[in-house]
C-alpha cells in the first residue's frame, strides 16, 4: 500500500487531480445545461494551463546539463567529493580519465527529475552524498578557451533541488571509485 502512495505522488499528483477535475466536468454537463459557455471556457483553460505546468515539473538529467555538457565542450576534469555517514568516510578527488567521466556520466544520463517545489531538497537518511564539480572548456570563435565549471550535489534521491524517480543506480561508478585501491582520496 505504501509504494502505491509514493507511486501516486510521485507519478500522478497534478495528473490525477486534472483527470478528476474533468471527469467532474463531463458529469456536470451532462447532467446540467451550462447557461453560460463562459464558465466552461474558464474552467477548461484553467485545466489546460495546470496540465503545462505540472508539466514542466518533470525533466531528465541530459536535458537539464545539456546546455553546460554537450558536443561543444569538452569536460577538463570532475572533482568528486563524497560524505558516507554510514561508514564515517570523506573524500575528495579530482579526475581527468576521459573514460572514467564518461561513464558517470552515463550513470546518470537516464535519470528522470520531478521539480521538488518546496520542501525537501536532500535526504537526511541517505547513505552517500555525493557534489560532482565539472571544469569544462569551450572554444570559441575568438580563438580562446572559455572555461567554467559547473555543480551539483547528489544524493540517493535527490539532485539539486529534484526528486529523483524511480530506482536507480546512478553511483554505480562512482562507488566503484570509493572502494577502489587506485583512487587516491585526499
Amino acid at each position: 500500500m505504501k509504494s502505491l502512495l509514493i507511486f501516486i505522488y510521485d507519478y500522478l499528483d497534478f495528473d490525477l487531480v486534472a483527470l478528476l477535475i474533468t471527469v467532474a466536468l463531463i458529469v456536470w454537463g451532462l447532467g446540467v445545461k451550462v447557461r453560460s459557455m463562459f464558465s466552461a471556457r474558464m474552467v477548461l483553460v484553467f485545466l489546460i494551463i495546470f496540465l503545462i505546468v505540472n508539466h514542466m515539473q518533470y525533466t531528465t538529467f541530459e536535458r537539464k546539463i545539456a546546455k553546460k555538457i554537450n558536443e561543444a565542450t569538452e569536460v577538463r576534469e570532475l572533482t568528486i567529493s563524497f560524505n558516507d555517514p554510514d561508514k564515517q568516510r570523506k573524500g575528495q578527488v579530482t579526475i581527468e580519465d576521459e573514460e572514467t567521466i564518461e561513464r558517470i556520466l552515463e550513470d546518470f544520463k537516464f535519470l528522470k527529475l520531478k521539480r521538488v517545489v518546496r520542501g525537501e531538497s536532500s535526504d537526511p537518511s541517505s547513505k552517500l552524498s555525493v557534489n560532482l564539480t565539472f571544469t569544462i572548456s569551450t572554444w570559441m570563435d575568438l580563438n580562446y578557451n572559455l572555461t567554467e565549471s559547473y555543480r551539483f550535489n547528489a544524493d540517493e534521491r535527490f539532485l539539486n533541488g529534484y526528486k529523483i524517480l524511480g530506482r536507480t543506480n546512478h553511483f554505480k561508478t562512482i562507488k566503484e571509485l570509493i572502494e577502489s585501491e587506485e583512487v587516491e582520496w585526499e
